[in-house]
């Protein structure tokens, strides 16, 4: 049983709380590198929603900071431990370079390879 006392927290029925751990600074290093993003990493950057999303009523969750580094962001607030959903695999297919990597991409977003994603990706849950 978990006690949780916070006089000027704000809750509605529903609401759910979970608990984060931060990520090492071990792997947080490590996806710093594999994303090439050391010249960034700690630099200040804002959150927003594109304009151009399609999404109805899209916003970012109340959780994530709006201004932060990409330092903190993956430190504190992202889980990238978690095993990545569709639509991340999706958004990534157009910011990939190397043909096969794409094509493995748009192939675990198909209907087709859901098969294949479950046996990849659905056994790290």
């Amino acid at each position: 049983e978990v006690m949780l006392e916070c006089p000027s927290f704000e809750h509605q029925a529903g609401d759910t709380v979970s608990i984060i751990c931060n990520n090492t600074e071990e792997e947080v290093k490590q996806l710093c590198s594999r994303l090439e993003l050391a010249n960034v990493w700690d630099k200040e950057c804002s959150l927003a929603i594109s304009s151009t999303t399609q999404k109805a009523k899209a916003k970012l969750p109340v959780w994530l900071p709006i201004t932060s580094t990409l330092e903190m962001l993956f430190k504190h607030h992202l889980d990238i431990r978690a095993v990545p959903k569709k639509p991340l695999l999706r958004s990534l297919v157009e910011h990939t370079t190397v043909e096969e990597d794409k094509r493995k991409l748009v192939m675990l977003c198909s209907k087709e390879g859901g098969q294949e994603y479950m046996t990849r990706l659905g056994t790290l849950r």
